[in-house]
């Protein structure tokens, strides 16, 4: 599992205009997602819960889906496979990932998942490194957070 990145990419990763349009997108992402949102109150702003969406849910999602199964579905042709300009082991990867999502949010929350993880694994591919989505999965929830 690749943890690291070094100066170089890490320089090239902040340089790339398609990772800079990543961050950008992540307001979009809050807004939809908050849009859907017909609860009347916010989220406790209990410490812990803050730690848990913002920071906790994307580090372990992150490591996990794209750090281990995307890592270990290279391993077969239909991962190495490409699709619409993704990896066949970023969209099993979505695809899961979604799923997980649809056992405690509504199904179109879940759908929605999709986009911001096929652009997290497409990072991974990338950069060959699970940094890349982690930070992007941590700036997507902080922001959906605050707005929520």
């Amino acid at each position: 599992m690749t943890f690291s990145i070094n100066a170089s990419s890490l320089n090239k990763l902040y340089q790339d205009r398609s990772y800079q349009l990543a961050l950008l997108a992540g307001p979009l992402v809050w807004f939809v997602l908050g849009s859907l949102d017909q609860k009347e109150s916010h989220f406790d702003v209990l410490f812990w819960s803050i730690l848990s969406f913002c920071v906790i849910y994307p580090v372990v999602e992150e490591l996990v889906f794209r750090g281990v199964l995307q890592r270990h579905l290279y391993s077969y042709s239909i991962g190495k496979a490409g699709y619409l300009g993704f990896s066949g082991a970023n969209v099993i990867t979505t695809i899961m990932f979604a799923g997980m999502h649809l056992v405690h949010q509504p199904f179109v929350w879940a759908l929605l998942v999709i986009v911001p993880s096929l652009l997290f694994g497409w990072f991974r591919d990338k950069y060959n490194s699970v940094i890349p989505g982690l930070i992007l999965h941590v700036f997507y929830n902080t922001g959906f957070y605050i707005i929520r």
